[in-house]
């Protein structure tokens, strides 16, 4: 099932449970502790979307590289995504590889406990993981949308005008996992055409076009048990021909997990909770929670067209 978030509305988010993300296996725990598998992508775009998949499945990661990504499953992350609970450690190692004369990726990820833990872990995140890996290279594009190559300047000949009408719903994909601990204002977070936009039988906007959302705001509501609030606002969408469409799309997001004080000490975005007036008492400090959310990479989200948009196509986009 796909996740859709609708404009304008407020959205609150309990951790996306699993029939919410945009994959069609729920995020459990499954396989063995270890886990190998080959995609034929390479390895620049396999790194992203491991690191995402291992975020979605709860995990914090505290290394990231091309080659190698570990990470601890954190309470603040399971909580924010839905998840069973769990302090297992995961580990991805990637290597290039080729297969059938084309070059990929070799992953394996591996399920263990820390160091200092004696026995194995309880569940294994290892195929989960790797099915995530996999959806993700299936649903989004391969390469970055801002490092594709532009149509060049059609000929008269060639080309044609067309009008997107205003209000043209578009659906797009987040290109990245999201955590709301990790936002900051003005912010600029890139998703990308889930689906050929068409005037009549003509491609105006293809699948994987950029799309560029901003945080408007990134604060804390509530006084005892306060939910992290932020305000994200869709801009706009790069047509073929680097042209930018002006889009409308403002999504208000609440947490409803659960995460310690202890976290958020030093965090700028909490200056009120502890102003001179509303100062607590040292001893209840350590008693607040402050909720988080978090966006898988491929979450769905809806914008409209702003006013109508001149454009010019080639008449091969059909």
């Amino acid at each position: 099932m796909h996740r859709m978030i609708w404009l304008c509305v407020l959205v609150t988010i309990p951790g996306l449970s699993p029939a919410q993300t945009n994959c069609p296996q729920a995020i459990t725990p499954r396989g063995g502790f270890t886990e190998s598998r080959y995609f034929a992508t390479p390895r620049v775009r396999v790194s992203e979307a491991v690191a995402d998949a291992m975020q979605a499945v709860g995990v914090s990661l505290f290394e990231f590289s091309e080659t190698l990504m570990r990470g601890e499953r954190t309470p603040q992350y399971v909580q924010a995504m839905g998840l069973t609970h769990g302090d297992e450690t995961v580990s991805s190692f990637l290597q290039e590889s080729e297969r059938d004369d084309r070059k990929g990726t070799l992953v394996r990820v591996e399920t263990h406990r820390s160091k200092w833990k004696k026995g194995d872990p309880k569940q294994s995140w290892s195929k989960t993981v790797l099915d995530e890996t996999d959806c993700l290279l299936n649903l989004l594009s391969s390469t970055d949308p801002l490092q594709q190559r532009l149509d060049p300047v059609f000929s008269i000949a060639t080309a044609i005008e067309v009008t997107l009408p205003s209000e043209t719903p578009i659906d797009v994909l987040l290109r990245r996992f999201v955590y709301s601990g990790k936002l900051h204002v003005n912010q600029p977070l890139m998703a990308e055409v889930a689906s050929d936009v068409k005037v009549g039988d003509v491609v105006v906007i293809p699948r994987g076009s950029s799309a560029l959302a901003k945080v408007l705001s990134v604060d804390v509501r509530g006084y005892w048990n306060g939910r992290v609030a932020a305000i994200l606002a869709f801009l706009s969408i790069t047509a073929q021909d680097g042209q930018k469409i002006p889009v409308r799309g403002k999504e208000q997001l609440e947490g409803s997990g659960h995460r310690s004080w202890a976290d958020q000490v030093g965090n700028a975005r909490l200056p009120d909770l502890f102003a001179p007036n509303n100062r607590l008492p040292d001893l209840l400090a350590p008693s607040v929670d402050v909720s988080e959310f978090a966006l898988p990479a491929g979450t769905r989200f809806r914008v409209l067209v702003d006013g109508d948009q001149k454009l010019v196509v080639s008449k091969a986009a059909r």
